[in-house]
């Protein structure tokens, strides 16, 4: 058997083995990819089996995180979650096994198979060149600024780009980018994510967004719900730009502005360092720090922090557009 394919920016995944019809499972993370993809596309394949058929023969340390430990293998990678998730990559074929934990599926075994899915894509992205970044986009035309927006999860970084499209800014998304060294310099981001993740309560600020309430969570760790780009600015959404600014996102209960100052050398490049994911291998950490040593480079940066209620005035980003070097 094999599935229709999974299209997640340069790479195709295709799940070709899944005799206990473990996909639904995997859905949720492989469907997040709405954003379209200029040039080719790298297949994958993907065989799914009960946890327990999976044994990876771990070997050297590559990368540890909350609830996954990953390690370096003769032919690749393998994984191990808490949930009793696994999964392992043989280079040479290309094929990735994911063990899938015994239903009913719950918190836990969910989460596990999102950070599995995520290690799958990144290491693909990787191979191809392009390192993952949390961050959100915006852009101003395409001879104008750029800026890359970094907060924590939650740290308001959708309701700054829904904000800036409100006032003509485009966007390639508010948390997950692409990006690479350019030949001739500079670094280029690429979308991956043309949807917003939004608090119902974002329409005290923005009425357009409508009442969220009643659609599902996007994860069972928040109460986000995933909107569509298109549905609140049908042509907000791009998918490619170069990135001219850097903004640490902060908010602040202590006024209602919106406050720019400047971010100094040595706390840019931290901010971009915690944006990304640094595995111990080298040969990968080496590529991973050129594109970040590229874009420390490249960009200016600035720390925006956002007053409670800033957005209910009209003109709070005028500071911030200045800043960007925008004439309003």
């Amino acid at each position: 058997m094999a599935s229709s394919p999974y299209l997640c920016g340069p790479v195709r995944v295709q799940i070709d083995q899944d005799p206990l019809g473990f996909v639904s499972r995997l859905e949720p993370a492989l469907d997040l990819y709405t954003a379209p993809w200029e040039g080719p596309r790298v297949d994958l394949s993907l065989v799914l089996a009960p946890a327990d058929s999976v044994s990876p023969a771990m070997v050297a340390p590559y990368l540890d995180a909350a609830r996954m430990v990953v390690f370096r293998t003769a032919g690749g990678l393998a994984a191990r979650c808490d949930s009793g998730a696994t999964v392992r990559w043989e280079s040479q074929t290309g094929q990735w096994q994911v063990g899938v934990p015994p239903p009913p599926a719950d918190i836990w075994s969910t989460t596990d198979l999102e950070n599995l899915v995520s290690l799958i894509l990144t290491t693909a992205w990787r191979g191809l060149g392009w390192t993952p970044f949390h961050a959100g986009l915006v852009a101003r035309g395409e001879a104008g600024p750029a800026a890359m927006l970094c907060a924590p999860s939650g740290g308001g970084k959708t309701t700054l780009t829904l904000a800036l499209i409100r006032r003509g800014w485009h966007t390639l998304g508010d948390d997950k980018l692409l990006l690479r060294p350019q030949a001739g310099g500079g670094v280029e981001a690429r979308a991956l994510v043309h949807s917003f993740n939004l608090y119902p309560h974002t329409r005290r600020w923005f009425d357009e967004v409508g009442d969220l309430a009643a659609l599902p969570n996007y994860s069972v760790w928040t109460d986000k719900r995933r909107v569509p780009i298109a549905r609140l600015a049908p042509d907000a959404a791009i998918e490619r730009a170069c990135p001219t600014h850097a903004l640490q996102v902060t908010q602040s209960e202590a006024h209602s502005r919106v406050v720019v100052t400047p971010l100094p050398a040595g706390e840019l490049l931290s901010l971009l360092l915690r944006q990304t994911v640094i595995p111990r291998d080298p040969a990968t950490a080496r590529s991973i720090m050129a594109t970040v040593a590229a874009l420390a480079a490249t960009v200016v940066g600035l720390r925006v922090e956002i007053g409670r209620d800033a957005y209910l005035d009209p003109t709070c980003l005028e500071p911030l557009e200045q800043a960007l070097g925008v004439v309003t």
